[in-house]
């Protein structure tokens, strides 16, 4: 083919537009692309410009006679003027996502002083927005002050639906930055769909303040339009949690309750979260306790039950009946149940057979993790039930976290249930007692028939173990899909028998087949 018939070719806009398709994640050679011929720069440049890290490849386009970049710090030299702007303007019409992605370290590494930033606020071609087009705008990414959020804000268009503004240290904020940037948030982007508050630092002490707050309840009322809303380390009112309630098209909601939970009367807890499918909570459990009288969601497919606080024993059954009271069986796939916070060496508390028993009316649940920093006394008669209650599962994790400590297992033998029962799980992280000896006949016998188990990840915990060998060909017997690269452990006592249990997984990897 000649020179002139591949130019022709390349003036095709569906031809130039596949090569670039090919090479959205190699930006140096989109750029060059971009240099090549006009028909290559508009179709590369808006996929050069669709992400970017943050505000200095931006700041950058101005002209070299405008700002410097001195001692890692970007500053205008002179006062912007309206020509000034051509470059950046026409490269930032096509930014849709703005921090989202890492900066090299060269670009990061540079700071824009606060007079730079004002400037840049105060001097662009009014009433234009730097970003007229933006849709995602993740501020952490930016790796800028906290202080300069408000500010920065000011540059996005009104088109922005997602909004993600994380770890702010809310204990320095003495400016009130961000009740300010979210009360402008609510006034400015009416449509965005998803808004996700998170902080740095924050303890079971630590609460919004009164304009926080009613920053939050000004963004209940004004966006309507959200369908996520996270922002778990601060206790809500219940006012907000009400207004939230009544969002039309909430799916999605990541709060913390308020200490004491005030009582919601019946009236008021109508018709609330009427479409809410994914709701994680961050509480004291009788915090959740009162949550749970007041509110039922019976369209919830996933939840997430993070207790703070410190416990008691009675607290656990409060807490997992709490949790079977506020659920629907036919709806609820998806549970975790965790405690946030430092493990306590002393703990007193148990989760027993009965707490999980508890969980059973969820017969639908595809996915449970527990993983309460307490003691766990479960035994088989509790392990032979649970893949009957529990069919669909396709994972399952108990008692899987630091903190949590197992003092009465069951018996490896009780892991056939979820081969015989359980056709769809794939993961299991379970602790259980290995230290039995297994004859033959016990491996031949494990199940009445050759398993189908799609069981392809065991993590043991800290499960002790004497027969590494018998109990590699039990495990083979039952999840003929297990390989030694995806048998695991945690981090076993440093005493002798930590080190011998250790020493006899590391073997059973060693039997399994390499897959």
């Amino acid at each position: 083919m000649n020179s002139s018939a591949v130019h022709q070719s390349l003036v095709i806009q569906e031809v130039v537009r596949n090569i670039c398709s090919f090479l959205v994640d190699s930006g140096p050679t989109l750029c060059a692309l971009a240099r090549c011929t006009k028909a290559f720069h508009e179709v590369a440049v808006p996929i050069l410009w669709k992400d970017v890290p943050n505000l200095i490849p931006l700041l950058r386009c101005f002209p070299e006679r405008s700002c410097i970049i001195e001692s890692g710090e970007f500053r205008f030299v002179h006062l912007l003027g309206p020509r000034d702007w051509d470059r950046v303007l026409h490269y930032s019409q096509h930014v849709r996502r703005l921090g989202v992605e890492p900066a090299s370290a060269s670009v990061s590494d540079i700071r824009i002083t606060d007079r730079s930033l004002l400037e840049l606020s105060a001097f662009r071609p009014q009433p234009r927005e730097v970003f007229p087009k933006l849709r995602a705008f993740f501020w952490r990414g930016l790796g800028m002050h906290d202080e300069h959020l408000p500010i920065v804000l000011t540059l996005l268009g009104p088109g922005l639906r997602q909004i993600v503004i994380g770890g702010w240290a809310l204990q320095n904020d003495r400016r009130h930055s961000l009740a300010a940037a979210v009360s402008y948030v609510a006034e400015r982007f009416s449509l965005t769909s998803e808004l996700e508050l998170s902080f740095a630092r924050v303890s079971i002490m630590t609460t919004a303040g009164p304009r926080f707050s009613s920053a939050l309840a000004l963004v209940s009322q004004s966006l309507t339009g959200l369908t996520t809303f996270v922002c778990g380390d601060i206790p809500l009112t219940d006012g907000t949690l009400v207004a939230l309630g009544h969002l039309p098209a909430l799916v999605q909601l990541a709060i913390r309750l308020p200490s004491p939970m005030p009582y919601v009367r019946n009236d008021a807890a109508t018709g609330l979260f009427q479409r809410l499918e994914r709701l994680a909570v961050t509480t004291k459990v009788i915090d959740y306790n009162t949550f749970s009288l007041a509110l039922k969601f019976p369209t919830v497919t996933a939840a997430d039950v993070r207790v703070i606080g410190d416990l008691k024993q009675h607290d656990i059954t409060m807490l997992f009946s709490s949790i079977a009271r506020q659920f629907s069986a036919a709806s609820l796939v998806d549970l975790s149940v965790s405690s946030v916070g430092p493990v306590n060496a002393n703990v007193a508390y148990f989760i027993q057979p009965q707490h999980i028993g508890r969980l059973f009316v969820f017969n639908q649940l595809r996915k449970l993790h527990i993983g309460v920093k307490c003691r766990y006394q479960l035994h088989d008669a509790l392990y032979s039930k649970i893949p009957l209650s529990w069919p669909y599962l396709r994972s399952l994790s108990i008692g899987a976290e630091n903190g949590c400590l197992h003092k009465e297992r069951p018996s490896v033998q009780s892991l056939s249930g979820f081969a015989a029962h359980c056709p769809d799980l794939e993961v299991l992280e379970v602790c259980f007692d290995a230290t039995h000896a297994l004859s033959q006949s016990d491996v031949q016998d494990a199940l009445p028939f050759a398993s189908n188990s799609l069981v392809h990840s065991l993590n043991v915990l800290r499960s002790p173990i004497a027969y590494p060998e018998a109990v590699a060909a039990y495990l083979a017997r039952i999840f003929p899909k297990l390989c030694t690269g995806n048998v695991c452990w945690g981090k076993f006592p440093s005493n002798a028998d930590g080190r011998s249990w250790q020493s006899g997984w590391e073997e059973v990897k060693r039997h399994l087949p390499w897959k």
